[in-house]
């Protein structure tokens, strides 16, 4: 899992997938960013020394 930062002409988004089309997707999806902004994805890499990690259990939905 990574992060990803989504960006659209409007919007942003940050999101946690597999892959930036997953990123677009989940953005979209939840209506953070308009399909219709062309949305691009960019893996945010975690800071120096830092890990990321993901318990889908945790996450809110």
């Amino acid at each position: 899992m990574k992060v990803y930062q989504v960006q659209g002409v409007r919007h942003n988004a940050v999101v946690f997938a597999e892959s930036p089309d997953e990123a677009i997707a989940q953005a979209t999806e939840q209506g953070l960013v308009g399909d219709w902004e062309w949305p691009e994805a960019f893996e945010v890499p975690p800071p120096k020394g830092y890990r990321i990690i993901y318990d889908p259990q945790l996450s809110s939905k």
